[in-house]
């Protein structure tokens, strides 16, 4: 339960905001704290919290599909049950920027994840972050293109990117999907979504949708396998 916060204002990506401090803990889902290093709050029993450095990288929870992704990784986690994290179980963070929705899949159960990145910087700020977590046993974070991932391996795959990537990916993302995997994705506007779910591939289907400030996510699943 967060004790106590900082007003702040803001005029990021073209819209005023009034809102708390994203420096200072933030609840982003039921059970998803971000902190950007500062104390001054007390964690209930289920939640976990989330240690993040300053960067240039995208997705440090500032942004709306940053939260958006975070809390249906939160509602992916549900959706599976006792799937979630089976023996074997990893998770893949395209484009993965800060690394945030890689430590959040393994801090909520994944055992290990993989982040992917065409920026070396942003890579080096994953790790970094990777680290303050203490999850350098469990995540690797690779500078290059998904041609490093190995086919068939991951059961939650995480992409917010815009829908002209995600679309063109999506074959890919099918091909390092295990049967039954589970996908998240945004990065897109809420008028962008059911384009989005008619390029899905076949028994592909969306089990849950959220919107804030007219962004989207969406929890994907396939009809098929687990």
């Amino acid at each position: 339960m967060v004790e106590s916060q900082e007003l702040l204002y803001t005029h990021h990506f073209s819209i005023s905001h009034l809102e708390w401090n994203h420096l200072r803990p933030l609840h982003v889902s039921p059970r998803i704290v971000l902190s950007g290093g500062a104390g001054g709050f007390l964690q209930d029993t289920n939640e976990i919290v989330i240690r993040l450095k300053g960067g240039g990288a995208f997705g440090s929870g500032d942004h709306p599909t940053t939260r958006l992704s975070l809390a249906a990784i939160d509602a992916a986690r549900d959706l599976t049950g006792d799937m979630w994290g089976r023996l074997g179980g990893a998770a893949l963070d395209v484009g993965t920027g800060t690394g945030v929705l890689a430590i959040a899949s393994v801090l909520l159960g994944m055992p290990r994840a993989l982040g992917v990145d065409l920026d070396p910087l942003s890579c080096r700020e994953a790790c970094a972050n990777v680290r303050l977590n203490g999850l350098q046993e469990r995540i690797q974070i690779i500078a290059g293109s998904m041609g490093v991932v190995r086919p068939g391996k991951f059961e939650l795959l995480m992409a917010n990117l815009r829908p002209p990537t995600l679309c063109a990916m999506m074959p890919t993302f099918e091909t390092v999907s295990r049967q039954g995997a589970i996908w998240v994705l945004s990065g897109f506007r809420t008028g962008e979504a059911e384009s989005l779910k008619l390029r899905l591939p076949p028994g592909y289907g969306c089990v849950y949708a959220k919107t804030s400030l007219d962004w989207g996510a969406m929890v994907i699943k396939s009809a098929i396998g687990p």
